[in-house]
């Protein structure tokens, strides 16, 4: 396994803990071949090179917003309403509009963890783009509400294998609360 261990039993003392929305292998955003998201210039995370071609709400969330070319969806989580953003694929969106991606949910739909979000034919999209990794992100707004998120590299399996593990701040906790 990458960074650290977390066994499930310890996903219980985290505020917040993301699953694998796609089934792969993660790894350090750092090798993501891609500026903004290396340099976390839109949050922090990590990214998981699929095996397949569907991807799962990470968490309890809200879909917030699913982009024009189907590529990437924004999502916000329950609780904390932290923004969680997946972008399927590097260079993606100079795909266009496509039949490649199909989405399985409508914007402001309220998910549980594990619920199909999104398909895509894997096989296809490897013909066009680059590579297939998919950059799983903490948007940079919500980091301000973060006080320690720990980030699990190796194989994964959608809606088991925790990847992101967070806490919040208690001040954010308690303003959450009011």
């Amino acid at each position: 396994m990458g960074w650290f261990s977390i066994k499930k039993n310890d996903t219980n003392r985290n505020d917040l803990t993301i699953f694998a929305p796609i089934t792969g292998t993660s790894i350090p955003l750092e090798d993501v071949p891609e500026l903004i998201f290396n340099q976390r210039i839109v949050g922090d995370g990590l990214a998981i090179k699929p095996s397949n071609g569907q991807v799962m709400a990470p968490c309890d969330c809200v879909i917030k917003e699913i982009f024009k070319t189907k590529h990437a969806l924004v999502l916000s989580s329950i609780p904390w309403n932290l923004t969680i953003f997946i972008h399927v694929g590097i260079e993606t969106m100079e795909i266009g509009e496509n039949n490649i991606f199909k989405p399985l949910v409508k914007e402001g739909e309220q998910v549980k963890k594990g619920t199909p979000i999104l398909e895509f034919d894997i096989n296809e999209l490897q013909k066009k783009i680059h590579t297939l990794l998919t950059p799983v992100i903490i948007s940079a707004e919500s980091l301000s509400a973060v006080s320690d998120m720990e980030k699990v590299t190796g194989p994964c399996t959608a809606n088991s294998t925790p990847c992101i593990c967070i806490n919040v701040h208690k001040d954010f906790k308690n303003k959450s609360k009011e």
